[in-house]
């Protein structure tokens, strides 16, 4: 199935959970500061691991960094 992940193209597993997606790409999702948003609707940490990616699902992660 094909997802977009911060607008690059990703091959992935049906059924594939949201929170299954982090170490695909490369991603601590344990670190403080790592929001998602899938379709422009924010996912809150608590349902990552119950949220099911779809077809053409665009996600967005962003991570905060430290740093002025």
């Amino acid at each position: 199935m094909v997802i977009y992940v911060n607008d690059e193209k990703r091959t992935v597993e049906e059924n594939l959970l949201l929170s299954n997606l982090f170490p695909e790409i490369g991603i601590n999702s344990t670190i403080k500061g790592v929001a998602v948003a899938i379709n422009e609707r924010i996912v809150m940490q608590k349902k990552w691991k119950s949220t099911i990616l779809s077809e053409n699902d665009k996600i967005l992660i962003i991570s905060a960094t430290k740093g002025g």
